[in-house]
């Protein structure tokens, strides 16, 4: 699936997931990156590229660490689902993720992040 169109269905099942909580949302001009922002203010970024690389950002404040994050842009993280992990919120570290860049499989999985 190109990324064109994992954004256009991460847009659709993100809409219905989080309809009551959506505020506003954005594609950018490439269509490759989704920014939902929610009525309390969290933004969500959804990132895809055609070289089966993604990001999934919860960012809560303008604070640096104040986001949850998951990836696979890079193999430098020692953990079992490599090159896919979590950087977790108010740390530099990661842990294993259970996404993998599938938004069918993903965004259901995000969403239950979001307010946890």
């Amino acid at each position: 699936m190109s990324a064109a169109n994992k954004i256009i269905t991460s847009r659709k099942l993100l809409l219905e997931l989080l309809m009551s909580d959506i505020s506003k949302h954005s594609l950018n001009k490439s269509g490759k990156e989704l920014k939902i922002t929610l009525s309390n203010g969290i933004l969500l970024y959804i990132v895809y590229n055609n070289h089966s690389q993604y990001s999934y950002t919860i960012q809560y404040s303008s604070s640096k660490l104040d986001r949850k994050r998951f990836d696979n842009f890079d193999n430098r993280w020692d953990v079992t689902s490599k090159p896919h992990h979590y950087h977790m919120k108010g740390s530099i570290h990661v842990e294993e993720s259970r996404m993998i860049g599938d938004p069918n499989a993903d965004m259901q999985i995000f969403a239950d992040f979001i307010f946890s």
